[in-house]
């Protein structure tokens, strides 16, 4: 009963290691390119689908 006890507890911690690796490695490609465009000048546009990019766009205003 130990055994599968310690089993399913290691399965559970390595899925949400694994999820909140997945989340933030999505969050820092996100503030990257949202970062990179404002210090282009312009204005970011993004679609999201749960985790994943669907669209992005950086739209620069010239003069």
């Amino acid at each position: 009963m130990k055994k599968i006890f310690f089993i399913s507890s290691a399965a559970i911690i390595i899925l949400a290691a694994t999820a909140f690796l997945f989340i933030y490695q999505s969050h820092a490609e996100v503030t990257e390119k949202t970062n990179d465009c404002y210090d282009m000048g312009g204005l970011p546009k993004m679609e999201k689908s749960g985790f994943m990019e669907k669209h992005f766009e950086c739209k620069v205003e010239t003069e």
